[in-house]
């Protein structure tokens, strides 16, 4: 009983570390958020924690997977992840998180098929799970984006229109959630050679995301980005966003 009071409270102060970095990350402040994720999955480890240890770990993950130039990085976190899954019981809500972040980490990864098979089990577990939405949104998002890295165009626009639909009824036409779905759609009409399509959803997403997030937000640096290299034939247009 000595021992438990120290453990307790590295476990609380870990807890709050992680979510320190889910605020960091949602507000796209990006090296606060991998220091502190990293940080959090480390200490929580050590306190005993696993359910905390594994939250900030695929939080971090997903996070190196999705930002870092290099998405290799992510790779042995899901070694990791993996075990503390089957040591938390394999929780049907837990391991659609673990099957969607390491479905989304393979496919940066290239690793397509793993990918694939990963994010279809996620989005068929996902609608049984007591609180289904974000899970099944999740999953769904990143099954889109793994098919269009997967130069499965046709697959990508189909998830992700299904998505857009469910982000516009769930959320309304002004959510950021819709700007992103927005912006991966974009890439996919990019991708199948549809510019003028693809910078309609662009310039939609920025209009969203600038008011809903502020204009610097690196949800919205990166739809100027996007922008950008979709309009090197029309330099006046993109500048116009851009200031």
């Amino acid at each position: 009983r000595r021992h438990s009071f120290p453990t307790r409270r590295s476990s609380d102060l870990a807890r709050a570390r992680y979510v320190e970095g889910v605020v960091a990350s949602a507000r796209g402040e990006v090296e606060l958020a991998d220091s502190t994720l990293a940080a959090a999955a480390r200490e929580a480890l050590a306190a005993g924690d696993d359910e905390t240890s594994l939250d900030a770990l695929l939080e971090h993950a997903e996070l190196v997977g999705m930002v870092r130039v290099d998405p290799s990085q992510a790779l042995p976190q899901l070694e990791w992840g993996r075990a503390l899954l089957q040591r938390l019981g394999d929780p049907p809500a837990v391991r659609v998180r673990y099957l969607t972040v390491s479905g989304n980490v393979l496919g940066r990864n290239g690793h397509y098929a793993e990918a694939q098979a990963r994010l279809e089990e996620a989005l068929a577990l996902a609608p049984t799970l007591a609180e289904p939405r974000v899970p099944y949104e999740q999953a769904l998002s990143a099954a889109g984006i793994v098919a269009q890295l997967a130069s499965r165009n046709e697959d990508a626009e189909v998830l992700l229109e299904r998505l857009l639909a469910h982000d516009r009824v769930t959320y309304g036409e002004h959510h950021p959630n819709v700007a992103n779905t927005l912006n991966n759609l974009a890439v996919v009409e990019a991708s199948r050679g549809d510019m003028d399509a693809a910078r309609q959803r662009i310039v939609e997403a920025l209009s969203i995301s600038r008011e809903a997030l502020g204009s610097r937000h690196v949800v919205v640096a990166d739809s100027l980005l996007n922008l950008a290299g979709m309009s090197l034939d029309r330099p006046t247009e993109a500048l116009a966003f851009v200031v």
